[in-house]
C-alpha cells in the first residue's frame, strides 16, 4: 500500500498541467448531436476528476478513478485535471461543454462548499444551465478521512462519482425568479434573543410582531439570579429591553399569546395568534424562531431527583435569587454532568463559568462555609473569565479535578450527603460532606413543533433526547461511540504541524476527524424581510430548487 501511496504522490506531481483549453480524455462516446442547454433527451455528461495536487492523488487511484468514470450509463466523457479549480481546468470544461456537446458535468474534487460556485459559473459561461452540475467530493469526505487504506478509498471514490452521475442524469435545467418579500417579521419567543432580534430588525424600519407565550417577557433571564462576568441584574436589563421595544411604533408584542396558524408561501405567510378570548392574523415575510432552550434533566445522575438538596445550576440560581437557601456549610459544584462522555461528548462551554460564578455568590452568602467544585477540566474562555476563577480560588473554593472514568459518587449520609470522588492529582479517594450538590449541566433547545430530537447514528426522530441510538436504528445494537460522528475539529497549530494528515487550504486551519462521521446541521441564519432570488423548476424537475 505504501507502494502505492507513493506512486499516487509521484504521479500527481509529475503530471504536467494540461495546456489552456485542453483535456486528457479517456474515453468517449460519439456525439448525438443534442443541444448543451438543453436539459431534456439522453444526459450526455462530462465527468473531471481532480487531483488536488497530492490532497487527492496521493491518497487514492486518481486514474482509477478517471477510467471507471468513463464506463459509467451517459458518460461521454472523462478526464482528470492536476487542479481542476486553476485556470487550465476551469477552460478545459467549457471546452469540452462545447466539443462533446455535455449537457451535465460532474466535477470530482474537494467541496461545493468553497468551490461550486466557481464550476457553476464555467457551466454558464459555456451556455450550460449551471444548476446542471453535480459536485462530488473526493477529498474531504474521502482521500482525507481514508489516507491509510489507498484501496478501500479508491473503491469509496468510485462510489461517490457513480452516485453524482446517477444523480446529474437526472438533474433538470432550473430558472432564478425573484420572489417579492413582505416588509414584516415575526419573531417567536420574547427572551433575551427574540427581544435583541425584534429591536434589530425594527431598527432598520420594517413591521416587528413579537410573540411570547408567557404573560412576561424575558423567558430564561428571569429565572437568573445575575449574569457572569459582569454581574449585571438580569432585571434591569429585561425592563431596559422592554422599555425600547414599547418606545418603538413597529414593534406589537404579545404576551399571553399561542401561535395557532401559519399558512401562505416562501416571504409571504399568514400568522394567526391566539390571544385568550380572541384570534389575531397578520401578513409577515419572515420568522425568527427564538424559543430559547431547557436546562438537562440529569435524571439518575448523582442521586439527582432521588436525594434531598440534590439540584441543577438552573435551580440553585432561582434559589439564589429568591433567597430560599437555609444554611450551608459544605456545599459541592459537579462539573460536566452528562456531557463529555458521560451522555454526550461534547462541552458545553458555559457551564464551567455559570457553576464558579454560582460557587462564588455561596460563599459570599456563607462565607464560612466550604465550597468545592469538581471538575474534569476548567474552560474560562477571555481574561475576564479567567480573571473572576482567580478571584473564586483567591476565596478559598476548592477546585479538584476528578477521572472521567472514575466519575463521583453521591449518597446520603443521614440527614446530609456525601460525596466520594477520586482525586487525579492526588491519586487517592476522598469523601467530601456536602449539605447541597449542584449539577453543572448543559443546555439544549427545547422540543417543539419547529425542533424535533434526532437519534445520533441514524438521525431519525426520536422522543426523547439522548446519546443512544433509537430503536429502530440499524445499529442501535451497539452503544453509540465517536466513530459514528463525523465533522472536522479545530486543532492547535503545533497538533497540525505534527499530524500525518495532509494540510488543508490555509483559511480553514482545520483538518478532517475521522473518529466523526455526522455534522450537525446549521440553522439558517435569521434575515430581514428584503428581495431574494430562488430557483424554481418546470414540473417534473429531480430538484425543487438550487440548495440542498
Amino acid at each position: 500500500m505504501a507502494d502505492k501511496k507513493a506512486a499516487g504522490s509521484k504521479a500527481a506531481a509529475n503530471m504536467p498541467s494540461p495546456e489552456k483549453g485542453t483535456d486528457v480524455p479517456v474515453s468517449a462516446q460519439e456525439k448525438t448531436g443534442e443541444p448543451a442547454q438543453a436539459g431534456n433527451g439522453k444526459p450526455r455528461i462530462g465527468v473531471f476528476v481532480c487531483h488536488c495536487g497530492s490532497n487527492i492523488a496521493g491518497f487514492l487511484d486518481v486514474e482509477d478513478v478517471t477510467e471507471y468514470s468513463a464506463t459509467l450509463p451517459n458518460v461521454v466523457f472523462a478526464t482528470r485535471n492536476l487542479y481542476t479549480c486553476a485556470e487550465d481546468g476551469i477552460s478545459a470544461i467549457k471546452q469540452a461543454i462545447k466539443e462533446h456537446d455535455l449537457n451535465r458535468v460532474v466535477v470530482a474534487s474537494c467541496t461545493p462548499r468553497t468551490h461550486e460556485p466557481l464550476f457553476r459559473a464555467a457551466c454558464e459561461e459555456a451556455g450550460l444551465n449551471k444548476y446542471l452540475f453535480e459536485f462530488a467530493n473526493i477529498r474531504d469526505q474521502c482521500s482525507w478521512v481514508h489516507m491509510h487504506e489507498w484501496d478501500a478509498a479508491t473503491a469509496k471514490a468510485k462510489d461517490l462519482v457513480r452516485m453524482s452521475v446517477m444523480r446529474a442524469s437526472l438533474l433538470e435545467p432550473l430558472q432564478e425568479i425573484s420572489i417579492d418579500i413582505f416588509p414584516a417579521s415575526c419573531i417567536i419567543g420574547a427572551g433575551i434573543a427574540g427581544m435583541t432580534a425584534a429591536l434589530s430588525i425594527a431598527a432598520q424600519g420594517y413591521e416587528v410582531y413579537l410573540v411570547e407565550k408567557e404573560a412576561e417577557v424575558g423567558g430564561m433571564l428571569r429565572g437568573l439570579d445575575s449574569l457572569t462576568p459582569t454581574n449585571a441584574d438580569p432585571e434591569q436589563i429585561i425592563a431596559s429591553y422592554l422599555k425600547r421595544i414599547k418606545a418603538a411604533s413597529n414593534i406589537h408584542l404579545y404576551t399571553g399569546a399561542r401561535l395557532k396558524a401559519v399558512n401562505g408561501y416562501f416571504g409571504n405567510f399568514d400568522v394567526t395568534v391566539s390571544l385568550g378570548d380572541r384570534d389575531e392574523t397578520f401578513k409577515v415575510g419572515t420568522l425568527v424562531v427564538a424559543t430559547g432552550a431547557e436546562e438537562m434533566k440529569p435524571d439518575g445522575l448523582y442521586g439527582y431527583g432521588e436525594l434531598s438538596n440534590v439540584v441543577t445550576e438552573g435551580q440553585l440560581e432561582l434559589m439564589l435569587k429568591e433567597d430560599r437557601l437555609g444554611e450551608i456549610k459544605d456545599a459541592v459544584i459537579i462539573g460536566c454532568v452528562g456531557s463529555r462522555g458521560e451522555r454526550v461528548t461534547y462541552c458545553n462551554r458555559i457551564c464551567c463559568m455559570v457553576g464558579i460564578k454560582n460557587a462564588i455568590a455561596l460563599k459570599e452568602k456563607f462565607p464560612k462555609a466550604n465550597v468545592s467544585v469538581l471538575h474534569n477540566d476548567i474552560q474560562v474562555y477571555g481574561v475576564i473569565q479567567e480573571d473572576v476563577y482567580k478571584k473564586a480560588r483567591g476565596m478559598g473554593i476548592r477546585f479538584r479535578k476528578y477521572s472521567p472514568e472514575r466519575r463521583p459518587q453521591v449518597s446520603a449520609d443521614g440527614d446530609r450527603l456525601k460525596v466520594t470522588t477520586w482525586l487525579e492529582l492526588m491519586q487517592r479517594e476522598v469523601e467530601i460532606p456536602a449539605d447541597l450538590v449542584c449539577s453543572r449541566l448543559r443546555w439544549y433547545r427545547p422540543r417543539t413543533a419547529w425542533t424535533s430530537p434526532r437519534c445520533c447514528v441514524c438521525r431519525s426522530a426520536r422522543t426523547s433526547f439522548s446519546s443512544r441510538p433509537t430503536s429502530s436504528c440499524a445499529r442501535s445494537t451497539s452503544p453509540p461511540t465517536e466513530s459514528m460522528c463525523a465533522g472536522r475539529r479545530r486543532v492547535p497549530r503545533t497538533s497540525r504541524r505534527a499530524s500525518p494528515r495532509p494540510t488543508p487550504p490555509r483559511h480553514t486551519r482545520s483538518i478532517p476527524c475521522a473518529r466523526r462521521r455526522c455534522r450537525p446541521r446549521p440553522s439558517p441564519p435569521a434575515s430581514t424581510p428584503r428581495a431574494v432570488s430562488a430557483a424554481v423548476s418546470a414540473p417534473g424537475s429531480a430538484r425543487s430548487g438550487p440548495w440542498r
